[in-house]
């Protein structure tokens, strides 16, 4: 064939001029004329065909990778954790990107939701804070302060969840005017009847200090106005502020706990119980008892205090209507330990008697009274005290009773005792007068065994916590 040196139309071999643009051929040289090979065409169409697919091939599994690693990322219990992350680390400026306001009138900021974070931070809510995280990982459990929000979608692909924080607010009344009204320590405004409502808001959910003043006398109470397992948070967003006085007197098992009202420790207690004089009152006010040990601070449960009790004006010190009584559980009084003591000892003094068995199922009775049992070192003094008074034919019995006179809660079901024993020795010769001594044990450790429900002697506080008080001269 003729290929036109013109156009690059390919005519035939006999053609004079070319078929597509008319262009003479009479001059062209078929032997010099080049054609392109078909393996040649093939083999380039393959090379650009294998770099298409390569091409391909690693576009699709990027996208393909992305589309798993973005359905990894961006899933919904993930994004939720991430947020239950940032609360834990109490990220408050992490916060602000994962959440956003439920209402025009609030701003989300991270100031505000410090509010929250300082609120769970508080080790009396650390068990609903624990809570809280929990819910959010799960989704077990309703917010009640947020709504989970389809707020949009990553890339275009993946759906985006923040959370949706509910504003809260706070109306307080008041039927004395003049009252000034402070929220955390800021003026909101003064009360111009004795019908007076003011309504702040939105609020971030949080604690706050609210507090009354009037003519010198001042009301201050914490509040919190947080929805989430709080059974108190209507009562608390809706406050009458009363500004009265009251006293009562608080009874209690621990000598030296401290009476605290809201979060403020008002006194303690001290031989048993503590009084509170000319107290103002407030809404929501509660009671609660604290003793710290070591290691941990134990508390009573709380008491709340109505508007109604404990009026200053009615108080009678002695009077059991003015008496609030808080007990910790499981803490044994000074009675207690009385009781304890009273029984090991008049079991000592029965199995002095040669009258009374003592072998090795009373060793082991005995032994209950001890910790460890009868391997307890002092568990074997008594032991050998009591069969050295059964082997004398001299003496007929020793009559012991304990006496004691302070009981200091170290530890958790642990407690420092120092106690009188009088000795009372009997002789078989009735001619001879009785011996009464009288020692003094400064540092007995007991333990309450909370399986049996019972105290034991852990040591008696060895020989340089030990001291005659009376030989019996």
């Amino acid at each position: 064939m003729k290929i036109c040196p013109n156009c690059k139309y390919k005519n035939t071999e006999d053609a004079h001029f070319c078929e597509n643009c008319g262009h003479s051929l009479e001059n062209i040289n078929l032997d010099t004329q080049i054609i392109p090979s078909a393996s040649k065409q093939k083999k380039s169409i393959n090379q650009h065909s294998k770099i298409f697919i390569a091409l391909f091939s690693v576009i699709a599994a990027m996208l393909i990778g992305g589309l798993f690693f973005g359905n990894y990322y961006y899933n919904y219990h993930r994004q939720m954790n991430r947020i239950a992350d940032a609360f834990e680390a109490g990220d408050s400026e992490k916060l602000t990107k994962m959440v956003i306001s439920g209402e025009e009138d609030y701003q989300i900021s991270s100031k505000k939701l410090d509010r929250l974070v300082d609120y769970y931070q508080l080790s009396s809510h650390e068990k609903n804070f624990t809570d809280f995280i929990e819910s959010l990982r799960t989704n077990q459990v309703e917010l009640q302060d947020f709504n989970i929000k389809q707020t949009g979608r990553y890339f275009g692909l993946f759906k985006k969840y923040q959370l949706e924080l509910l504003p809260v607010y706070l109306k307080i009344s008041t039927d004395q005017a003049g009252t000034e009204i402070f929220l955390d320590g800021k003026k909101q405004g003064t009360s111009k009847g004795d019908d007076y409502l003011l309504t702040l808001g939105p609020l971030t959910p949080g604690r706050y200090e609210l507090s009354g003043r009037l003519e010198g006398q001042e009301n201050q109470a914490n509040l919190d106005l947080v929805r989430y397992k709080n059974n108190d948070f209507e009562k608390n967003s809706n406050v009458h502020l009363d500004l009265h006085r009251i006293s009562f007197k608080v009874t209690s098992n621990i000598d030296g706990a401290q009476v605290y009202l809201d979060d403020e420790a008002v006194a303690t207690i001290d031989e048993g119980f503590a009084e509170i004089n000319d107290y103002v009152w407030h809404q929501g006010l509660t009671l609660e008892l604290r003793y710290q040990l070591d290691d941990e601070e134990l508390k009573t449960s709380s008491r709340r205090i109505d508007d109604d009790e404990y009026l200053a004006e009615d108080y009678e010190a002695n009077d059991l209507q003015s008496m609030i009584t808080l007990d910790f559980s499981e803490v044994q009084t000074s009675n207690d330990v009385q009781n304890f003591l009273t029984e090991l000892y008049d079991d000592l003094s029965d199995y002095t008697s040669e009258y009374v068995t003592f072998e090795t199922p009373q060793k082991n009775d005995f032994g209950k009274y001890f910790v460890n049992a009868r391997e307890n070192s002092d568990e074997q003094d008594f032991e050998k005290f009591i069969n050295e008074i059964r082997d004398d034919n001299g003496r007929n019995r020793v009559k012991a009773q304990p006496e004691v006179e302070s009981v200091t809660m170290t530890l958790e079901n642990q407690y420092t005792v120092q106690y009188l024993i009088h000795y009372d020795t009997v002789f078989n010769d009735r001619n001879l007068d009785e011996i009464k001594q009288v020692f003094r044990y400064k540092q007995a450790t007991l333990k309450y065994n909370t399986e049996d429900g019972q105290l034991q002697i852990d040591n008696l506080g060895g020989i340089e916590n030990f001291e005659t008080v009376d030989e019996g001269s």
